[in-house]
């Protein structure tokens, strides 16, 4: 009985915590990166505030279709954030993405690879819009991460504020920027 009982709780509680390290070696993966990045040792190797030609960029490149959205313009000089870039890094053995954005005072940067091999779980989750995003802040960074389409993505920022306020990194000049401010 004892030994049914044990099995049974391993059953339940084990896919679960299964599922929190895998997000969480993702969480920690993207973090590493964005050091990394930070500190010089991974210059991007696409340069543009274009997301057309960073998306190009990418074009066959990673194991999976990759787009960042096209956004209205903005008048100049009401920008919060830019896209600066790009590069490819290694995420369990497959090509991943990176996109650099900037601020006047910090780097962002946004990993995505294929959900096949990431999970996204826990932190404080805020849903919106159909998507629910996980926040976690520690260790000097905020880190959301989210799947949409098959994707799994992390932005990893060091700016402070609502964890809303870093998902403007990609979305400020969106039509649905209201969605995310609220």
């Amino acid at each position: 009985m004892a030994m049914t009982l044990v099995l049974t709780l391993s059953l339940v509680f084990i896919p679960g915590t299964v599922q929190r390290v895998r997000a969480n070696n993702f969480v920690e993966a993207a973090t590493e990166i964005h050091r990394n990045y930070l500190d010089g040792n991974l210059p991007l190797q696409c340069r543009s505030r274009s997301p057309e030609v960073v998306t190009d960029w990418f074009a066959g490149k990673t194991p999976f279709h990759f787009q960042l959205p096209i956004s209205q313009s903005v008048p100049e000089g009401k920008a919060l954030y830019w896209l600066t870039g790009a590069r490819l890094v290694s995420y369990k053995g497959n090509a991943a993405a990176l996109v650099a954005y900037e601020t006047p005072t910090e780097k962002i940067s946004l990993l995505v690879a294929s959900s096949k091999s990431v999970a996204v779980a826990g932190g404080e989750e805020l849903p919106s819009d159909g998507l629910t995003f996980h926040y976690r802040s520690g260790a000097n960074f905020e880190v959301i991460t989210w799947t949409n389409h098959g994707l799994a993505y992390a932005l990893v920022a060091s700016v402070t504020g609502s964890p809303q306020h870093s998902c403007l990194v990609c979305h400020q000049n969106m039509a649905n920027r209201n969605l995310v401010e609220h």
